[in-house]
């Protein structure tokens, strides 16, 4: 049984009821839900002009591959309704998933980590919370601590022309 965490965001509808929607769903297709962070509001990532979003992580466990375990995913979000939508735009439900065990895996299709993950405060602030401080990212060799750290570091001193 391997072990993964998802990101779930919404930020279009009750955002809060899509995402227990979605969790809900995940056992119909062999994905049990292990714990669920608590819901954070953020800002939109890439677009500014779209509602904030409702973000958390779960942790599940599976026998899926992980392949299977994203077409799982992307099935759930079409029962959702979920649209075809510009990249990073708004959407009613969205499910990445952040890491799986410690696979390190790029195949074109899927990227564990999450490829965008260490990026992304709304994911790490949730996934910290999951996993705790001390947990290392399987390609950077340092803690989730470390990188929200310098991540906040980097937007703090970050400038614009």
């Amino acid at each position: 049984m391997a072990l993964a965490y998802i990101g779930c965001g919404a930020n279009l509808g009750e955002r809060e009821r899509q995402i227990k929607d979605a969790l809900q769903r995940m056992s119909a297709f062999g994905i049990k839900v292990e714990k669920v962070s608590s819901f954070m509001e953020s800002a939109p990532y890439g677009p500014v002009d779209q509602p904030d979003f409702i973000n958390a992580v779960c942790l599940v466990s599976t026998d899926l591959s992980p392949g299977e375990l994203l077409a799982a995913l992307k099935r759930i979000e079409r029962d959702m309704d979920r649209l075809p939508a510009a990249r990073w735009g708004p959407r009613n439900i969205d499910l990445d998933i952040l890491l799986y065990d410690k696979i390190i895996l790029d195949n074109g299709d899927l990227t564990i980590p999450h490829k965008d993950l260490l990026n992304r405060p709304f994911a790490l602030l949730p996934l910290i919370q999951l996993a705790g401080e001390g947990f290392v990212h399987p390609v950077s060799g340092l803690s989730l601590k470390e990188h929200l750290a310098a991540l906040e570091t980097r937007e703090k001193y970050h400038s614009t022309p």
